[in-house]
């Protein structure tokens, strides 16, 4: 069982963030120019790419309910998160360099090359996300705690995602003249240089988050059962679709910016990684703003207004932004850093919440299998999403690096990163008004448990909509 901590002071909040600097350097890396990479520098199809994209996600999607179960059920003076945190670190930024290094195999050979280097990247992925997260939502128990450090893990990850962001283009160019292999000499150095930064950054969360971890027995669940917990949680399955869909378009939006940028705007790489910069820079200031909001008026609603405004300006986008439209573009972006930010910031956090109603039913702790669960989720849609991408680009007539692109390859690309991230976000829109957690729910579900394990009545018409 487990026994609520004491309020975690700022170095560990931001020493737990160290992990998530590590994800969100790779995570941005991988999702904003993976597929630009394998289309404009490998030369590989746009719909090849797409399934390389789309293969590595659904791995890592089936991965994550298998690593969340199975930290759940560790035991040990470690705990039941941070071994894996040690085991996956130089793994991880291993994979990650590979995922953009050229060994100069053959046209035919990239292809699978490319298959095998992304599922050996999402496995380390799977472990690394998966944990790391379980551990920040067993670590503070309280409903408004958990916005606080979401709120250092959110800060920390816009500044890891605005190095990931803007820095890519300039440093592969940089670099080029020093690697043996030119352009894509300088891809993988760049990428090197990133990977290697992850893994002390890694270490760094293993190492200060000892002891933090609340006293909890192992989790002894069949796999078999997973879904069917996560089923029954309602709360859950509602904050399940409105972080599924809402990742989903912030990936398809990241994946897209490149070519909106390069083939819409007309931007060279200095502009490009400015826009970027513009970006994840402003997401920075956005949390403090948006934690500020979800005290005021719960979560709910400010997830709803982050992310509703995040939706018309990608309407925008799909409406008309151009060459020559280069502070009206970098003022959207500005806006739409804000909708980025309730997604990751908030949508975690309302997961974490919903903890408590599986524990209720349970008398256990299971946050790895929820977050795996989650994550299975959301990297189906995701995939799913980023594979359509590939195939709409491929069908557009996408012509590749340094190729004029025709009226239609245009116009797919502007429709795509405009009305299709819109979509995804419209859906998430709909989960979020269904989604029953506040904050007065919680409070009265964390009593409840108390009274429960102690033997005492609790108030069952507050727990109406939750159980």
């Amino acid at each position: 069982m487990s026994t609520p901590t004491a309020p975690l002071s700022p170095a560990v909040k931001l020493a737990f963030s160290a992990g998530e600097a590590a994800t969100s350097l790779i995570y941005t890396l991988v999702y904003v120019f993976l597929m630009f990479f394998l289309t404009d520098v490998m030369q590989l199809s746009a719909a090849a790419a797409g399934a390389i994209v789309l293969l590595g996600t659904m791995w890592d999607a089936l991965l994550a309910p298998l690593v969340g179960t199975a930290s759940d059920r560790l035991s040990g003076r470690w705990g039941r998160r941070r071994p894996f945190l040690l085991a996956v670190a130089v793994p991880y930024g291993l994979c990650a360099w590979l995922l953009f290094t050229d060994f100069g195999l053959s046209a035919a050979a990239k292809p699978w090359y490319f298959a095998l280097a992304a599922m050996m990247f999402f496995t380390c992925f799977a472990v690394l996300e998966t944990t790391h997260l379980a551990l920040g939502a067993e670590m503070p128990p309280d409903y408004d705690e958990r916005t606080s450090l979401n709120g250092y893990r959110a800060a920390v990850s816009q500044v890891a995602s605005l190095l990931a962001a803007s820095l890519p283009l300039i440093l592969a160019q940089a670099l080029a003249p020093y690697a043996g292999g030119g352009a894509t000499g300088g891809w993988s150095l760049m990428a090197g240089i990133f990977a290697a930064a992850s893994v002390p950054l890694i270490l760094v969360a293993w190492r200060t988050t000892r002891g933090h971890e609340p006293p909890t027995l192992p989790a002894l669940i069949p796999l078999s059962d997973a879904l069917h917990v996560a089923w029954r949680n309602r709360p859950f399955m509602r904050t399940l679709g409105l972080y599924a869909f809402g990742i989903a378009g912030a990936a398809v939006a990241a994946t897209l910016m490149q070519y909106f940028m390069a083939h819409v705007m007309r931007f060279g790489s200095v502009t490009a990684s400015l826009a970027f910069a513009v970006l994840f820079g402003c997401t920075v200031l956005w949390v403090p703003a948006i934690g500020w909001l979800s005290r005021r008026v719960g979560k709910r609603l400010a997830y709803l207004a982050g992310i509703g405004l995040w939706a018309l300006v990608q309407v925008a986008a799909a409406l008309g932004v151009g060459p020559g439209d280069t502070v009206v573009f970098f003022g959207l972006l500005a806006l739409v850093s804000g909708g980025v930010v309730g997604v990751y910031m908030l949508g975690w956090s309302m997961i974490a919440d919903t903890v408590e109603v599986d524990e209720f039913h349970s008398g256990q702790r299971r946050e790895g299998l929820l977050y795996g669960v989650a994550s299975l989720a959301q990297k189906i849609v995701t995939a799913l999403a980023l594979g359509a991408v590939g195939i709409v680009l491929e069908a557009s007539g996408y012509a590749g690096a340094g190729e004029a692109q025709d009226h239609a390859s245009v116009s797919g690309i502007r429709a795509l990163y405009g009305w299709g991230t819109a979509a995804l976000l419209v859906v998430s829109l709909a989960f979020c008004v269904a989604m029953p957690m506040t904050r007065a729910r919680h409070a009265a579900l964390r009593e409840a448990i108390r009274r429960k394990k102690a033997g005492q009545p609790w108030e069952a018409d507050a727990l109406d909509k939750l159980i």
